[in-house]
């Protein structure tokens, strides 16, 4: 018998995330984009951040 689960809790500081990975999550379903700013403490959106930057 096998039981796959979706998500886990990853690995490694969140603070560190590649945010060009973590605005292919976004896009790809994985975790909306208020969970990934709360979650990773800053902004999971590419252009908010390039308006900010």
């Amino acid at each position: 018998m096998e039981l796959t689960l979706a998500g886990g809790s990853g690995f490694g500081d969140p603070m560190k995330r590649d945010l060009d990975k973590l605005d292919s999550d976004v896009r790809q379903g994985y975790v909306s984009a208020d969970a990934a700013d709360s979650i990773y403490g800053r902004t999971a959106r590419a252009g908010e951040r390039k308006a900010t930057a």
